[in-house]
């Protein structure tokens, strides 16, 4: 439908019953292909698929990935010590560069800068270990498959990262009320200059009093 984006016209679709009675994407079928990850293949992610030595620790995730493997239009908050955005598995390309990473945007806390500027975003390896498991690049020949990773053997991209880093190296400094500010940001419809429209933020830490 002309002007119009693919959800947008997915949805007016569906308002034309009894004309139509449900609209939705032309899918192309495949059989139940697992992905071709390192990792996924080696055994090495029991939480998303049964292994020989876990094979009860899983989320089940195969028939979630038949209906989908996560797509670019949601865009997921990394709430963490940040996201070393040219990691290989967060590549679509494998150049290392910003421009073709799965790490679209977000701020630098701690130092006050775009992550783009800094060759090691994350300096604990925290937040990169909670990306990669959220969205990095599923079904590449390399790594790890995220769940909502995509496919990139189609160029098929799952969902767009934010590094939200709010931890320095030691997993310190994080002060409520910077998380308060990024959580509100985060929420926050982008208008040019503040804001970024999040859909789903991770926020792997808790509180607690300093006093104590």
């Amino acid at each position: 439908i002309a002007g119009m984006s693919f959800d947008e016209a997915l949805d007016t679709l569906n308002t034309l019953w009894p004309v139509i009675e449900y609209a939705h994407p032309n899918f192309i079928a495949e059989l139940n292909v697992l992905p071709n990850d390192a990792r996924f293949v080696a055994g090495d992610q029991a939480g998303l698929h049964p292994t020989t030595t876990l094979p009860n620790c899983n989320v089940n995730i195969n028939p979630a990935w038949d209906l989908t493997v996560g797509r670019d239009n949601c865009r997921i908050g990394i709430y963490d010590t940040g996201l070393n955005w040219d990691h290989e598995d967060f590549s679509q390309d494998n150049s290392g560069n910003w421009n073709q990473s799965r790490v679209k945007g977000g701020w630098d806390w701690v130092f006050g800068v775009h992550p783009s500027t800094k060759t090691n975003a994350d300096d604990n390896g925290h937040g990169s270990n909670c990306g990669g498991i959220v969205g990095a690049i599923r079904n590449n020949d390399r790594g790890v498959a995220g769940v909502a990773g995509g496919n990139g053997a189609s160029n098929q991209w799952g969902v767009d990262l934010y590094s939200m880093k709010l931890f320095d190296a030691n997993g310190s400094y994080g002060k409520a009320s910077d998380l308060a500010d990024a959580i509100t940001e985060g929420a926050t419809s982008f208008n040019g200059s503040y804001g970024y429209s999040l859909n789903v933020m991770n926020c792997s830490w808790f509180l607690r009093n300093p006093d104590i």
